[in-house]
Parts: C-alpha cells; sequence; structure tokens
C-alpha cells in the first residue's frame, strides 16, 4: 500500500508525506485550504453537508519503485493525495488500473454525495451544493477528468449496485467495465453473542430493548439523525412504548464520535464514543436488539454489516446499497427513504416482537457469514486481477523493496489539468478576496511571522497575475496589497 498518511507499523506500508506546514509554510497546501475553506465551503447551500472537496494539488508517485514494479495499481479513496493530473500520469504507465469506489467523488466534479443531483451525468453544470461558483469549478474538475482519462481502459469497483448504477449513467464511467465487489468484515470478530451476557457486561439491564445508533457525525445531514429523532417522537405515541420508555426499559446504545444532543431522544442512554477495540464494538453490536440506519444516502454501511454479522437486524431507509444486503422481511426491515411515519411503526414493530428480531437477526447472521466474509471479497478481487493481467500486456517489474519512499516521490505540486487551469487563479483570486478580513485580523492580533510569509508569497503570486485581470479588478487588489504591507 501506497499512502500518504501512515497510521499502522505495517512495514507494507509506505508512507508518501505530503501536506505539512509544521516545519515551513507549504504554498500548495494553503492554495488548497484557501480554495477549499473559502470558494467551497463558504458557498455550500442547505442541500447538503457531506463533504465535497477540492481536486488540486497532489503527490506523483509515478516514479517510485514501489508504482513501477506493480502489476495492477487499485485506487481507492485518493482525496487530497492524487488528483486528475497525477492519476492521468498512472494511467501512462501501461499498467492496468482499478478504481475503488468509496462513493461519488471519482465520478462527480467535488461532491462524495450528489443529494440527489444528477449533474455528473452531464458537465456537473450550475451545482446545486453551492450557492456562489462564478467560475464554475465543479463543472471544470469534471472536464479535467473526462480529458485526462480519456481512452484508457479503467476498471471500477465498486461495493454496491446503486454505486455501480451511478457509475454506469455517469459521464465520466459509463464506458468502463465496472465490477461489483462488496466490502467485507471480519467475520471471525463479528458473530453472533448472547445478547444478555453482552448487554450486562456493557452495564445494561438485560431487560431492557437496546435500539443501536452509531455514525462518525450526527450532523451530517444524509445520515439521517433529524429523522431518526423524528421517528422516535412518533414512536412514543404508542402507549405500550410510552410505558417502556417511562420505565427505562428502552436504552438507545450510541456508537462513534456523535455530536449532537443524544439526550433529547428522551430514551435511556448509553454513550460510548469512539471505540478502536473491534472486540468491544462486536460486544456492543451483540448488545442491541435493533441496530437503525436512517441514512438518506449510503453506499454499502460497514455497521450495517456489522451488526447483522453480530445476530442484530437491521431496520433502514431504503437507499444506496442497503437493499443490496438488507431484504425486507427476511433479514431486516426497509422502508421508504425518508419516511420517518413507516421508520417509527418499523421500530414499534420490532420493539414488541422478540421472535420477528431473533428470526430476522438469525437470517443476517447467516448471510453476513457466507457472503461477506474476507475471504470471499479477496477472491473475487484476486479473479478480477487474473483476468486483466491474462488480457493486457505486463509492465517490466524492478522490484525494489525499501521499504520507504525517502526522495523518490515528487513534492505536493499544483499540477492541475487543463481546464482547471483556466481558471485557476480567478478561483484563488475569488477565494484569497474572500480570505483577506480572516487573515489580517489574525496577523493583526497575532503578529505570527509563519502568517505573515505565507500571506506575503500568496499576495505575491496574485500579483503576478495583474496582467490576466482587467484594471477595475487590479485597482482594488492593490490597495489589499499595500494594507498587507503596512501591517
Amino acid at each position: 500500500m501506497v499512502v500518504m498518511s501512515k497510521s499502522s507499523p505495517d512495514p507494507s506500508v509506505h508512507e508518501t508525506g505530503g501536506y505539512t506546514v509544521d516545519d515551513k509554510f507549504d504554498q500548495n497546501y494553503f492554495i488548497r485550504k484557501l480554495i477549499q475553506r473559502f470558494y467551497i465551503d463558504a458557498s455550500r447551500t442547505n442541500l447538503s453537508n457531506t463533504l465535497f472537496s477540492f481536486s488540486y494539488p497532489g503527490i506523483d508517485i509515478t516514479s517510485t519503485s514501489f508504482i513501477q514494479s506493480a502489476d495492477i495499481i487499485n485506487l481507492h479513496w485518493v482525496g487530497w493525495f492524487q488528483t486528475p493530473a497525477t492519476i492521468h500520469k498512472l494511467f501512462n504507465l501501461g499498467k492496468p488500473v482499478v478504481w475503488t469506489l468509496h462513493d461519488m467523488n471519482p465520478l462527480t466534479g467535488g461532491c462524495h454525495y450528489s443529494a440527489g443531483c444528477d449533474c455528473y451525468i452531464r458537465e456537473c453544470q450550475d451545482c446545486p451544493q453551492l450557492s456562489s461558483d462564478p467560475h464554475s469549478l465543479p463543472n471544470a474538475i469534471l472536464k479535467d477528468k473526462l480529458e485526462l482519462f480519456e481512452g484508457y481502459p479503467l476498471t471500477i469497483v465498486t461495493p454496491s449496485h446503486w454505486l455501480a448504477n451511478c457509475a454506469r449513467k455517469s459521464s465520466l464511467f459509463k464506458s468502463c467495465r465496472i465490477e461489483v465487489i462488496p466490502n467485507c468484515i471480519e467475520t471471525d470478530i463479528f458473530a453472533a453473542t448472547s445478547k444478555d451476557e453482552a448487554k450486562t457486561a456493557l452495564g445494561i439491564d438485560p431487560q431492557n430493548i437496546v435500539l443501536m445508533f452509531g455514525a462518525d457525525t450526527s450532523n451530517e445531514k444524509r445520515k439521517g439523525f433529524a429523522e431518526l429523532e423524528a421517528a422516535i417522537a412518533m414512536m412514543r405515541d404508542s402507549p405500550p412504548i410510552e410505558d417502556m420508555i417511562s420505565h427505562n426499559r428502552i436504552t438507545i446504545l450510541t456508537l462513534g464520535p456523535l455530536t449532537a444532543d443524544i439526550s433529547k431522544l428522551g430514551l435511556h442512554n448509553k454513550a460510548m464514543g469512539t471505540v478502536n477495540d473491534d472486540a468491544l464494538i462486536a460486544r456492543a453490536y451483540s448488545a442491541a436488539d435493533i441496530f437503525v440506519l436512517p441514512s438518506l444516502e449510503d453506499n454499502l454501511p460497514n455497521m450495517m454489516l456489522e451488526s447483522m454479522a453480530c445476530g442484530t437486524p437491521v431496520l433502514a431507509f431504503d437507499t444506496g446499497g442497503i437493499h443490496d444486503v438488507v431484504v425486507d422481511g427476511m433479514n431486516g426491515r426497509l422502508v421508504p427513504t425518508g419516511d420517518v411515519v413507516a421508520m417509527a411503526h418499523g421500530l414499534i414493530e420490532l420493539v414488541m416482537d422478540r421472535s420477528l428480531r431473533e428470526r430476522l437477526g438469525a437470517a443476517s447472521t447467516a448471510l453476513v457469514h457466507g457472503e461477506y466474509s474476507p475471504k470471499i471479497q479477496a477472491g473475487r478481487y484476486i479473479a478480477l486481477f487474473e483476468d486483466l493481467l491474462n488480457t493486457s500486456a505486463r509492465a517490466p517489474r524492478t522490484m525494489n523493496n525499501t521499504g520507504s519512499f525517502g526522495k523518490e516521490f515528487d513534492q505536493v505540486k499544483m499540477e492541475c489539468g487543463p481546464v482547471f487551469d483556466t481558471i485557476r487563479h480567478k478561483v484563488m483570486f475569488h477565494a484569497f478576496l474572500r480570505a483577506m478580513p480572516e487573515i489580517y485580523q489574525s496577523v493583526i492580533e497575532k503578529r505570527d511571522s509563519t502568517k505573515e510569509e505565507m500571506i506575503h508569497k500568496l499576495v505575491g503570486e496574485v500579483d503576478s497575475l495583474r496582467n490576466s485581470f482587467s484594471w477595475r479588478l487590479t485597482a482594488p487588489l492593490r490597495k489589499l496589497q499595500d494594507l498587507f504591507r503596512k501591517a
């Protein structure tokens, strides 16, 4: 594995390093942060608050021995690491390239989930997730991909049929080979155990019905916390349910660094926060009677697979890749996306019917352990890789297991695609003007020499662009520069 930032001692994982401002000013890093924050993030509409990322700059890794000695290159989540330009260079090595998609970003101009928008089918014009986009940034990014990827026999892998269908409809990947290979979970760790024992181990009364919910952030709209809250409120209209709640017989068990106030759900709460121990996570799934998955958009959620492997049925909105796994009435319950009334009825049904929960839970375990083990996923990838190697010429191999990149990789570079290059300076200028008040205030208050150096270098770059703008724009720019020089 070649990664930008390594977090394990595994010697087969090689770190390139990249964006860092700890020791010295990195102008490319600052430019990315500037455009990301003040052109993109500052313009987000209420449609979605899921990540919308800027594609540049990136790291060219084509000269490294690890890449040159590879038979196949398998891209995964490469945001802020690889760009359309650096991926184009990987294509030019002549090796088969497989891109495993984990969200929609590779086929869009920036969004990671489209929130119902289908502009990626065409050219990502008039992005509904940006309120101010004077230079059509998503359109330029997608056009870069279309131009730089054209003619290369790229193979796309998606974990779900939903994402595969998105790829087939997209302007970028519609002509590619597209395969569905679901993600696996560690079935030796995530397995059904006694729910009473698991509840006791977590300090929960075994008599309680446990509803489980988890997410990295409950403030992300597509995760559906608002819909979950509404469904639980409606569930309480049932007298038997309200009686159980009043006697603290229903517990909500949460997993992850949730940012919403879970207590406002009105249920007895057991918040586990961020847990890095897989055995403890598996115990939490086993302690749950129902895993509630209110996502409005999702690919193939790991938490869904893990809970089902532990014998806990899932109640979910029928969206994305969820129905690849959950079959309503057979191993879980699915309700129409966003229908909080149906979600509330599903909760009432499962809370009140233990035999139904047990039947669905047993079917869940059998499915996940039979179809989603690491061995099965690995076998599917090996079969794909072998097929690609048998139908393409092998690239020369020059093995060099140094275990470290050292000086092999190129530093972060603002090398960009041809379309974005035509608007690059305009986008930077727009973002810079938006950032001016905050940067200026920071310098005035802290007199931070590093920040001053950042500002002067960036002002110098923008100043060099004056000839490409009209006098109307350069006049206020010079005034702003004078303010910084006097600061």
